[in-house]
């Protein structure tokens, strides 16, 4: 004798069969539904909604002292997630800058640099998938963003000769520098 859950099974395959019209062929009738399955689930196994990054601020030529702001086409981070450091990286910085991350909203994630940034220096920050898939989402389009500390200049420069003519092929050299 079945069990009851087998009959319970193959009675709602049965019904599934009569609403799709199918009395005669149970292999067809269970092909439909398997394929109907698969198309409701298609889905969840493409990795879910895709999200975007839509922006970094600041951009271009940033501050040493500026905080960076990922800014996401639709919310990520639930309420629970909200102002909370993060464990892991979502974002590769190159050269390396050590911090911490937190979300600052529900579609905003923010870096808090350990220290001020060098300057003349060119940064990369790449958005890694990580960054979006523990909330169920696949990051796609442009993530990674190009950004530059102040370069440093020279406003003005004295040099200086000092010759002993008592030491021979001895010059001291002297300077100094003002920058900014």
């Amino acid at each position: 004798m079945p069990s009851p859950q087998k009959i319970t099974r193959n009675a709602a395959l049965r019904n599934a069969c009569r609403v799709a019209g199918r009395h005669d062929s149970w292999p067809r009738c269970t092909l439909l539904g398997v394929l109907m399955l698969l198309v409701a689930t298609a889905p969840a196994f493409a990795g879910g909604t895709r999200v975007r990054v839509e922006s970094m601020t600041p951009a271009g030529e940033i501050a040493s002292d500026a905080n960076l702001t990922w800014t996401f086409s639709k919310p990520v981070a639930s309420d629970a997630w909200i102002r909370k450091p993060l464990d892991a990286r979502p974002v590769t910085f190159t050269p390396d800058i050590p911090g911490v991350f937190r979300w600052v909203a529900a579609d905003k994630l923010r870096f808090y640099p350990d220290a001020q940034l060098a300057p003349s220096t060119e940064y990369m920050a790449d958005v890694r998938a990580a960054a979006v898939e523990p909330h169920g989402l696949r990051l796609d389009g442009d993530h990674e963003f190009r950004f530059a500390t102040r370069r440093l200049t020279i406003a003005s420069a004295f040099l200086n000769f000092e010759f002993d003519p008592g030491v021979r092929e001895q010059v001291k050299l002297i300077g100094a520098s003002i920058g900014s």
